[in-house]
Formats: structure tokens, sequence, C-alpha cells
């Protein structure tokens, strides 16, 4: 997908005094829609899911996770029904037909109660919540008439902090918060991509001053406490008294008059140093508002305390992602991806976005290259060292200069491979992730066809061959190009990658530069196939039936057991099917030609070998049951002796209501579930429908 491309689709939801909700699409690729419902939540459900996200509710993590997960499927099923549903799906496939994202924007000036619901927790019951997807962004959206222009900017981005903590306020430690910032953005200084600045003191005035400088601020961010005043009850942000250091009340509108379209100020983050005032909601959401209402194209704020690591894992990703060119919603979802990934908990979703700009693309500088998805499957943990293979690539890359030096038709450039990079940089097995890396022509003339490849294994290895192999057709002189693509690592371990400009049509002065290396580790969670993305790269967009090795990289084979006495079914197969419409990627069996026969068949899932350096322990399947019944998982050895089993007896209930169930079986084995298959079988007269397998590792 694009990410700087995206389809909007404009929601404005009013709550009137009588209690009913006005949901309406203003703006949508289906059109509009309306349609009026009863508020969801009553003002005890949002302060008891507030409390679950800025940590003062007594609930267990488990407890939080189920409890933002209901929440945020309850918003959805109540806000998306009816018209508003259906336009919903039409734009998503339209979206989808486009090869664009979808931009859910939020207008809430008249929403009431509903301003203050966490909607970053919002949920598709058949996905994920939205706010940790790419495909589907969630923004809050605030008319302006005063929309500032986006120009093109010269790296680096320009980040002017600004850190209060008046001592009448709740405890604040600035240089804490001051080091995290530091710490995560000191390689992105060191590229070059981007600079901070710390104002020497937390008043208005030096702010001022700060601004009138020559030098350009794109970037403004503020930590410090959010304040309501007494008198009117709105949101203030609190400086500091330069000799008293108590706490000056500063409003939404001097702060926006200091940051006033001359000084070119495209993105203001606001961090509060503390958890949430008794009876108050975040007062800095009528701070954000009133800046977007005054022309600034972005706003995030943060609604409640991070912690240290999550503030650190945020800034380190959220940064890095806009100075290599990602949308700013885009960016947002990568550092909550970040957080989520590193913290395993709800900090996640603390960031909230204001965007009013026509381009979420803030700091556009340079040109940003895109290929498809990409995979070598599962590689074995590599104990090579990254200055070993970096050492191995100079060799070669150096040996073909000093065998082809008299080619004339050969041409000599300057290029210099600059940080390869992962994103996220400790993935779950099965995801697919971001590698991006830039290239720098470094000579005069332009450089065309440009070849570069991506490799998990020791590239000097004569047997390694590469992850990702792509084409570049153009770097103009001097300029930089970032160039990405996506690969998925399907076991656990530790791979050291390696990306190198490929020298079969060039011969590249820059020895060594032709090569940068990165150490990516996987988290020991559990491998999900979901069946939208093949190991080998493929993106499932349409119906797919099965040859049997589609996941042979992954070690795993799937196929439908087929009796040899059932002449009907011989030549069956396994099938994925896709419903563009739910967004649903179901596995079944049938003919290789859609029929009502052989869709009972059980299915066989087989591990051929060990298949990283952590094996999987168990398996459990989640399947929809389409009648009443005993739906049974056998785990079997290669003998066929049955390990481990497990069933359930669905009643009619609920396979009329299709609600999703799960089976699970486990090995005691030292080798786990490695040389082993499981069978998943249904009733007679039931179809057999798998929604996802999840592969859970045991960890050494």
């Amino acid at each position: 997908m694009a990410t700087q491309d995206f389809l909007e689709f404009r929601i404005t939801i009013e709550m009137p005094l009588s209690g009913s909700v006005s949901v309406s699409v203003t703006e949508s690729p289906a059109g509009q829609a309306s349609v009026n419902i009863e508020s969801p939540f009553t003002p005890e459900d949002i302060e008891r899911i507030l409390a679950m996200l800025d940590g003062s509710a007594n609930a267990s993590h488990a407890e939080e996770l189920r409890a933002a997960r209901a929440f945020g499927e309850k918003l959805f099923n109540s806000i998306f029904v009816g018209a508003v549903l259906d336009a919903y799906y039409q734009s998503l496939q339209s979206a989808a037909a486009s090869n664009r994202g979808l931009r859910i924007s939020l207008n809430l000036e008249g929403a009431g109660l509903l301003a203050t619901v966490p909607w970053e927790l919002l949920r598709d019951p058949r996905g994920d919540h939205i706010s940790l997807t790419r495909q589907v962004e969630v923004v809050r959206y605030v008319p302006t008439t005063l929309a500032r222009e986006i120009k093109d900017i010269t790296l680096p981005i320009n980040v002017l902090v600004l850190i209060s903590s008046p001592s009448d306020q709740a405890s604040l430690d600035p240089e804490a918060e001051w080091t995290a910032i530091d710490e995560a953005t000191q390689e992105l200084r060191d590229r070059g991509l981007l600079t901070v600045e710390r104002l020497e003191n937390a008043q208005l005035l030096t702010l001022q001053r700060k601004l009138r400088d020559s030098k350009p601020f794109h970037i403004f961010h503020f930590v410090g406490p959010s304040i309501s005043d007494e008198t009117t009850r709105t949101g203030m942000l609190a400086l500091e008294d330069v000799r008293r250091k108590t706490t000056v009340q500063i409003s939404a509108d001097e702060l926006a008059r200091e940051l006033a379209s001359e000084n070119g100020v495209r993105l203001v983050v606001m961090s509060t140093g503390r958890t949430r005032q008794e009876g108050i909601r975040d007062p800095f959401t009528p701070v954000a508002v009133r800046l977007a209402n005054r022309g600034i194209p972005a706003i995030i704020e943060f609604q409640f305390k991070l912690s240290e690591e999550a503030n650190r894992e945020f800034a380190q990703e959220f940064y890095t992602s806009l100075a290599e060119g990602h949308p700013i919603e885009v960016a947002l979802t990568m550092a909550r991806r970040a957080v989520q990934s590193t913290m395993s908990n709800l900090e996640w979703a603390t960031p909230s976005i204001y965007l009013n700009a026509e381009t979420s693309t803030l700091f556009p500088h340079r040109r940003s290259y895109e290929g498809n998805l990409s995979t070598g499957g599962l590689r074995e943990r590599l104990p090579i060292l990254m200055a070993v293979a970096a050492l191995l690539i100079v060799g070669l890359v150096a040996l073909l200069i000093a065998t082809r030096g008299g080619d004339r038709g050969i041409p000599t450039v300057n290029l210099a491979m600059g940080r390869l990079f992962i994103f996220p940089r400790n993935p779950t097995p099965g995801e697919p992730v971001e590698v991006t890396v830039s290239i720098t022509n470094r000579g005069t003339e332009p450089v065309e066809n440009i070849q570069w490849s991506f490799f998990t294994q020791d590239p000097a290895d004569p047997k390694s061959s590469p992850a990702i192999t792509d084409t570049i057709d153009l770097i103009k002189p001097g300029v930089t190009l970032v160039a990405k693509r996506y690969y998925i690592f399907g076991g656990w371990g530790t791979f050291a990658t390696t990306a190198i400009i490929d020298n079969t049509n060039i011969i590249n002065t820059s020895v060594t530069k032709n090569v940068s290396v990165f150490r990516a580790t996987t988290t020991v969670e559990p491998l999900v196939i979901n069946f939208q993305v093949l190991p080998n790269g493929t993106e499932v967009f349409e119906n797919l039936n099965l040859t049997g090795d589609e996941f042979q990289d992954w070690k795993l084979k799937i196929a439908p057991l087929i009796d040899p006495n059932d002449p009907d079914c011989k030549e069956a197969v396994a099938r994925i099917v896709v419903d563009e419409v739910e967004q649903q990627w179901r596995l079944v069996t049938g003919q290789p030609t859609p029929s009502d026969q052989c869709r009972s068949l059980p299915i066989i899932f087989s591990l051929d070998e060990k298949v990283s350096d952590h094996v999987p322990e168990s398996a459990t399947v989640e399947f929809i049951p389409t009648s009443a019944g005993v739906y049974t998982l056998e785990l079997r050895d290669n003998a066929g002796t049955v390990i481990d089993s497990d069933e359930v007896d669905v009643n009619q209930a609920d396979a009329d209501a299709r609600r999703v169930q799960e089976l699970t079986i486990t090995s005691t084995a030292e080798s786990g579930l490695d040389e082993t298959s499981f069978q998943f079988a249904v009733p007679a007269d039931a179809s057999t429908v798998i929604q996802s397998v999840t592969l859970t590792p045991r960890e050494n």
C-alpha cells in the first residue's frame, strides 16, 4: 500500500441534550450516510476504561486487555451500524482496490460525552484495534479555515523542546524527561535527519525569542502539566515563573499566537508529566482543539503519563518514521505498535492525534520508493557478528572492483549505502516488517538501475540467497533516496541482516559504504497464521487453492485429509477464501472449482523439522462452527500415534451465531511439535472453516 495516500472517511458525531446520538458520514468513497443511535456508554463506563488507561484501576494486565478489547468492539458496533457500516465497508473495498489506505476522521465538537471516549481503542470485531493497523487510521478532525500549506523542507527536521516543571504542580523530573528525548533521537541526529534543541527555561517570553531566530523549527514538543482554569474550566498549559518557579497559566490562544504560520511549526506534541486529575478528562484536549482551530496542521496529545521506557520507545520510532518520510498518522501507528510490542500493556493508546492538513505527509523532503511485500521464509539463527559480516562484504566488493576495473562497459559510480533499519526491530514471528535502506549518489552523474539486496543469512556464503532483491530506477547526483520493502520473519531467534548494493552492472568506488547491517531479534511470542499473507510474500487478495507447499518456508504443510475410497473428493484441496467486505480470510476445504462437495474434509497441518531457535510447543486452531456437533483437534507423531487431543461440543445457538471457537493441542516432548502433525475435523454435516492457526513457542 502506498502509505502516503489515504481515502477520507469523515464522521461527525453529535449528542444533543436529549441523549440520542447522531452519526453522520459527511465524506467517503461510498458517499454520505447517517444513523441515530442511543449513547452506548454511561459516564461510569468511560471513567472505568480511563482508569484502566491511566493505570489507576486495580486490575490485572489480563483484565485491562480484555476491558480494552470489549470497550473498543462495543464502540465500533455502536457507531458503525446500518448505512454507516455499509459505507465503511464499501470505502474499505474502494481503498483496497486503489491500493490506498482509509483515514477515519472524527469531528467530535458536538459529541458531548462521547468526546471524552478513548477512540484510540476503536476495534473492528473482525480484526484488531484500528489504531494498531496501517490500512485504516483514526484521527480527530477539527474544521478550520486556516489550514497551513505544507511545503517541502530541507533536512534536518528541527524540533524545539520545552519542559516545564512548576514547583506547585505534580512532581516531574525535567532532566529525566529530557534524557529520554535526547537518547531516543541520538541516532537520528547522528544521521543528520533531525536536530533537537531545548529551551533554556519554561517561559513564554523565551519561546517568543527562540521562534524569532533564523533557524526554522518544524516541531514543538511540550512536556509539562496540563491544568484546568478554575474560572473558565478550560484547559491550560502550566509554564514557570522565572523567579519563583511556580505556575504561570498559558492558554491555547497564547501558545498558538507564538506558533503562527510564519514560524513554520507543522506539528505540536504535548506530553503530560502526571496522571489524570480526578474529575477532569484530559485538559490537553481543549488546548489541542484550539491549536487546530488556529491552523496548526497536526497536534499529538498524550492523554496520560507514559512510563520512561514507553516514552523513549515512542519518541525513537515516531521521530524516525517522520524523518524517513512517513505520513504522520502512519508514524504514530508505528510508534504505537513499538510501544505495544515492547511494553505489552495499554500505553500504546495514550497518544491521540488531531489533523486538519490536506496532506498528512507533513515533512516532504525527498522521493520515497516502496516495493512490494517480500520474504525469504525461515532462516537459521546467524552467529556471525555484524562487524564480521561487513568485512566479508567489503572484501567481496573490493574483489569485484579489482576484477572488473578494466571493463569499460560497466559504469563507475559513487554510491553510499546508508542506514539499514527494520521496523519493528523486535517483530512478532509472522508479522510483516518494514525494511528501509537509504542510498546516496555521491557522484556527479545520475545513476540508473541501482540494484540492492537484503540478506538474513551471511551474504558471503555461496549457499545464501537474498530475501529481497530490488531495483531503483534513478538517483540524481547529491540525492538520497529511501527504499522500503517488506519482509516476514517466520521463526524465533536473532538474525544478522545485511543490505548491500549489487555490483552486477556497476562498479561502485565507495567500497566501505557498500553495505549496511542490522541485528533483529524476533519476540518469543506466538506465530499467528491468519492466511492474509503467505510466507513467500504473496498477499492474498482473492480465493486461492493451496497446493500444499505454500507454507513450506515455515516448515509447515497444509492439506485436506482425503479418503482414498472416496472418488468424489480425490481432487479436493484446501482453499483460502477472502471476504473483502468483512475483511476476513478463512481456510476451507472443497473441490478446486467451488462447489458444495467435500466441504467437511479434515485438514492436516504437518511440521517437518525444527523451525528456529525455539520449538513450537502448542498449536491453537480458531474455527467457525457451521452446525452443532463435536469438533476435534488431534496431535499425532510420525507413526500416527495420538499424542494429545482436544474437542468441543458446539451447541446449536453458537453454530447459528457462527461464534468463533478454539481448540489447542500441546506436546510435552523435547522436540515440541517438530516432526508431528495435527488434524482438525468437523461433524459430517458441517463445513471446515478455520480462521487462524497459532503456534506457541517454548521458551528456552
